[in-house]
C-alpha cells in the first residue's frame, strides 16, 4: 500500500508538470499572437497614414499649381512650351541644379514645420530621389511627337494637342499629372492624380464692351484676338507689337503674330473676340489717326449688355461679392500697393489716375466702379492693368490707360474731343488686349471657391 501511494504522488508530479507545460505553451502562443497582432496593426496604422500623407503630397502641388504664375509659391511654366516639363518639390530649402535642356524645375516644400511630412525627399542624391514629389503634363506620343492632353472644361473630353501646345479653345486648360509617395516606417504608398485648371465664368464680349456711346479723337488701340497673360508686368510698362503700347499698334496683324494665342487665319479657334462691342442705340465714332481695331470681327454692334454679376454667372451681386470677396472702397486716395494687387475691389466713389499711378506696382484684379474713371495727364504715369475693368460711369482719358483682360462700360467713352454725348472734352490713349488667360488667372487668384477639377485619381507601385 505504501508503495502504491508514493507511485500515485509521481504521477500526480507528472501530470501537474504536463499541465504546466500545456499552460506555458498557451501563453507563449496567446503572447505570440498579441505581439503580431500589435505589429501587424502598427503596419496596418502605418499603411494607412501612409496614404495620408500621400494625400498631402498631392494637396500641396495642386494649390501651387492653381496659384497665378506672378505668385511666390507658384509651380508651373506659366505658359505651355515643353512636353517634358516636370517640376520637383523637395524638403530642403536647397534645390538641386537641373541638368542642361531637362526642362526639369526644382522647388522647396512649402512645409514650415522642422519636422515635414514625408511626402517627398530631402535630397535628390540617395536612392529614395524615385519618391520626390513631381508634376508634370499628361503626355503621348504619337510617332516622332509628344503631345500634350487639354481638358475641355465644356465637353468634359481630353484633346490631344501637337506642338507649341495652344490651348485648342478658350475653354480647354492643360492636364497635370502630380505623383506623391507618402512614407512611414517601411510603408510606400504613390498616388497619381490627373487635374486641370478650372475654367470660371466670364462671358466677356469683347477687348472693350461698351453700353454707352464712345468717341474717340485721340487714340484707340483695341485687339479682341485672344493675347496671353505674359504681356502684362507687375512694375514695368509693357511692350506689346513693334514698340510701345503708345505706337497705336496693340498686337502684330498677319502671319507669324508672337503676341496672339490665336492662329491669324482662324481665330475663332482660340476664342478671339470683336475688338469694340457696342449695345444697341449706342454709337461708336472713331476720328483722326490713331485708332486700330483687330479682331473677330473689328467690331460688334447690338451685342446684350450684362452687369458685372451676371457677366460672372452669378444672379445677384451680393453671391458675386462673396464669392470673390470684394473690398469696398470709398477713399481711392489710399490705396496701397497692396490693393492693387489682384483684388477684387468695389469702388463707391469715382476714381482718378492719381490714385493709382506712383505705387510701384501696376493694378490688376476685378474692379468695379459705381462711378467712373478719370485718367488725366501725360508723361509717364500711366494705368497698366489686368482683369476685368467694370465701370458704371464714364471713361473720360486724356493720360494712357492699358488694358489685358476686358474693359467693359455702362457709360460714356469720351477719348478726346466733345462728341457722341461725351460729357468731358479729353485727349488721350487707350490701348485694350483681350485676354481670356489673364481673365482666368486673375478670376482663380481672386475667388474663394476656385481651384483645380481632378480628372482621375489611381495608386501605383514604383517600389
Amino acid at each position: 500500500m505504501p508503495n502504491t501511494i508514493k507511485q500515485e504522488k509521481g504521477i500526480a508530479m507528472v501530470i501537474a508538470l504536463m499541465l504546466l507545460l500545456v499552460m506555458s505553451v498557451m501563453v507563449a502562443g496567446f503572447m505570440l499572437t498579441v505581439t503580431s497582432e500589435r505589429k501587424l496593426g502598427n503596419n496596418q496604422a502605418r499603411y494607412m497614414e501612409a496614404l495620408n500623407v500621400a494625400e498631402a503630397g498631392i494637396s500641396e502641388a495642386a494649390a501651387r499649381l492653381s496659384l497665378t504664375s506672378s505668385s511666390a509659391n507658384f509651380i508651373g511654366e506659366g505658359e505651355v512650351k515643353h512636353a517634358n516639363w516636370q517640376a520637383r518639390i523637395i524638403n530642403n530649402a536647397t534645390t538641386p541644379t537641373a541638368p542642361a535642356n531637362s526642362n526639369i524645375d526644382y522647388y522647396s516644400s512649402i512645409q514650415s514645420s522642422d519636422s515635414p511630412l514625408s511626402y517627398t525627399v530631402g535630397d535628390m542624391g540617395t536612392s529614395d530621389s524615385v519618391y520626390v514629389l513631381t508634376a508634370r503634363y499628361k503626355t503621348i506620343i504619337n510617332g516622332n511627337d509628344t503631345l500634350i492632353y487639354y481638358y475641355n472644361h465644356s465637353t468634359g473630353e481630353q484633346i490631344a494637342v501637337a506642338s507649341p501646345y495652344s490651348a485648342p479653345n478658350d475653354k480647354s486648360t492643360p492636364v497635370w499629372v502630380i505623383r506623391s509617395t507618402g512614407m512611414r516606417g517601411n510603408s510606400r504608398r504613390t498616388l497619381e492624380v490627373e487635374v486641370s485648371k478650372s475654367i470660371l465664368t466670364c462671358n466677356v464680349r469683347a477687348s472693350l464692351q461698351a453700353n454707352a456711346d464712345i468717341f474717340s479723337r485721340g487714340g484707340c488701340g483695341a485687339c479682341g484676338h485672344n493675347h496671353p497673360s505674359s504681356l502684362w508686368s507687375a512694375t514695368a510698362e509693357p511692350t506689346v507689337g513693334a514698340g510701345t503700347v503708345g505706337n497705336r499698334t496693340p498686337c502684330y496683324e498677319g502671319t507669324g503674330t508672337p503676341y496672339e494665342l490665336c492662329n491669324p487665319s482662324t481665330h475663332e479657334e482660340a476664342g478671339c473676340l470683336p475688338a469694340i462691342a457696342t449695345s444697341t442705340g449706342t454709337t461708336l465714332t472713331l476720328k483722326g489717326q490713331q485708332n486700330t481695331t483687330n479682331g473677330d470681327p473689328a467690331t460688334a454692334s447690338n451685342v446684350p449688355f450684362k452687369k458685372i454679376w451676371e457677366m460672372l454667372g452669378f444672379t445677384d451681386s451680393t453671391t458675386m461679392k462673396t464669392t470673390y470677396g470684394f473690398t469696398v472702397i470709398t477713399d481711392p486716395s489710399k490705396l496701397t500697393a497692396e490693393d492693387l494687387k489682384c483684388k477684387a475691389l468695389e469702388f463707391d466713389c469715382e476714381l482718378d489716375k492719381s490714385d493709382v499711378v506712383g505705387k510701384g506696382i501696376n493694378p490688376s484684379g476685378i474692379w468695379w466702379l459705381k462711378h467712373g474713371l478719370q485718367a488725366a495727364g501725360g508723361g509717364q504715369n500711366n494705368i497698366y492693368f489686368k482683369g476685368l475693368f467694370y465701370t458704371e460711369g464714364g471713361i473720360h482719358i486724356s493720360g494712357q490707360f492699358w488694358c489685358l483682360g476686358s474693359l467693359v462700360c455702362n457709360g460714356d467713352i469720351s477719348l478726346g474731343g466733345n462728341g457722341g454725348g461725351a460729357p468731358v472734352d479729353v485727349t488721350g490713349q487707350i490701348d485694350l488686349l483681350y485676354s481670356s488667360e489673364a481673365l482666368q488667372e486673375v478670376l482663380s487668384q481672386v475667388s474663394t471657391t476656385s481651384g483645380l477639377k481632378q480628372l482621375a485619381w489611381r495608386e501605383v507601385n514604383i517600389q
